[in-house]
């Protein structure tokens, strides 16, 4: 998933770009979801949506049907938004509190 968003960014994205840049940032919301924000800015004007491709198919079908989670694509003028939310297994629950505060990479 993350190497789909990635590869997109290069190509046709933010990092097809010298000053484009992508912003990743985390949080935990409760303690049944991981929510991932994807942020791109810099790069080339996004005109709209791009017709169904491979990657933005393979996203949201691997999260869905795999992970049980949901993805919400936003081709914004200024560069690609993409929540990704992903529910976290009851079965195998850790502390979540314990871990690091949320961030950015």
């Amino acid at each position: 998933m993350f190497f789909e968003l990635a590869s997109n960014a290069a190509k046709y994205g933010a990092l097809s770009a010298e000053k484009g840049r992508v912003e990743v940032s985390w949080r935990i919301e409760g303690s049944e979801t991981l929510s991932i924000d994807w942020k791109e800015s810099g790069g080339p004007k996004v005109k709209g949506p791009p017709k169904r491709s491979f990657g933005t198919t393979f996203i949201q079908q691997s999260l869905e049907y795999e992970l049980g989670g949901n993805v919400d694509l936003q081709f914004k003028p200024s560069g690609l938004e993409c929540l990704l939310r992903i529910p976290l297994p009851k079965s195998e629950m850790i502390d979540y509190l314990s871990l690091p505060a949320p961030g950015k990479v």
